[in-house]
């Protein structure tokens, strides 16, 4: 939010956000107060969706989608624990109004949170590359229409962007190859779960820095609110990744039912919605679906 609310030369731009259920909500009136700091830079209409059942990634998307004005012409992906650069807005929209159905940065700032380290990601491609060969950049955006098209129900857990991509057809790439000091983070998030060992070990398509969230001109208050977060932040090594867990199910999460009785991999998809599930239960916010036993 810090950096959508400083977005310089921005067209027009509506901010639509969805939020499941969750022990630990945001809720619409936090989005709400930064409204009048939003028409400062260019948004024209916020807009808050509240989903009653935990929804997978690529299923939110194609709901931001439908819910966008029909006037829409560009459809920025912005991760809520990233922080876009100032021209975010602005230059996806140049390339999309340019021809493009899919822009992406080349390279983009990665952040750990609990480690405190910076690594850098540059996946080296310029567009030219065959689909199968597309390795997804940061700040994607698309075309509207093609995304709001997409009809699938499918409940897809990993290689979200790319699956994307395939619900498409056939579209004009065009990846940014600036360096924009922007920010993504890890370590709060249940997404970016196997990233640990990038940061200890860089490897294609990340690679060591010496930058620091000092460099990447995100302001001194906002910096301070992200170093406080690392007490809290995950370290997701990759023993823990593979520790098993016992679980039984008496219903459905998400429609599926993996078995009476299964060893997950805590850290994967099915933990984080049972470990949510049961801080839902016991915070009394009650949802019919998440009723299990361990």
């Amino acid at each position: 939010m810090e950096g959508l609310i400083r977005q310089k030369q921005s067209p027009e731009w509506e901010l639509i956000v969805l939020e499941c259920i969750s022990f630990n909500e945001v809720g619409g009136d936090y989005f709400k107060n930064y409204w009048p700091k939003l028409k400062k830079a260019g948004c024209v209409r916020l807009k808050y969706i509240y989903s009653k059942t935990r929804l997978p990634l690529n299923q939110k998307w194609l709901q931001l989608a439908k819910a966008a004005d029909q006037k829409s012409v560009t459809f920025c992906l912005q991760a809520s624990d990233d922080y876009p650069h100032a021209e975010r807005n602005q230059k996806a929209h140049e390339a999309i109004m340019a021809g493009a159905d899919w822009y992406d940065c080349r390279s983009y700032y990665q952040y750990h949170i609990g480690l405190d380290k910076m690594i850098y990601y540059n996946n080296g491609q310029t567009g030219e590359q065959d689909v199968k060969e597309w390795k997804t950049g940061f700040n994607i955006a698309l075309r509207t229409e093609k995304i709001r098209n997409i009809q699938s129900k499918k409940y897809v857990r990993s290689g979200v962007d790319f699956w994307l991509l395939t619900q498409m057809g056939e579209v004009k790439r065009y990846v940014d190859q600036n360096d924009y000091t922007g920010l993504s983070t890890t370590g709060m998030n249940t997404i970016s779960t196997k990233r640990y060992d990038y940061f200890m070990n860089p490897r294609y398509p990340f690679y060591e820095t010496d930058k620091t969230p000092d460099d990447m001109k995100v302001p001194k208050a906002v910096l301070k609110k992200l170093y406080e977060l690392k007490p809290l932040a995950v370290i997701d090594k990759v023993k823990i990744d593979n520790e098993l867990i016992l679980v039984e199910f008496t219903k459905s999460i998400n429609g599926r039912l993996p078995g009476h009785r299964t060893m997950i991999p805590r850290h994967s998809l099915p933990y984080f919605q049972i470990r949510d599930a049961i801080k839902i239960i016991y915070h009394d916010n009650k949802q019919e679906e998440y009723e299990l036993c361990t």
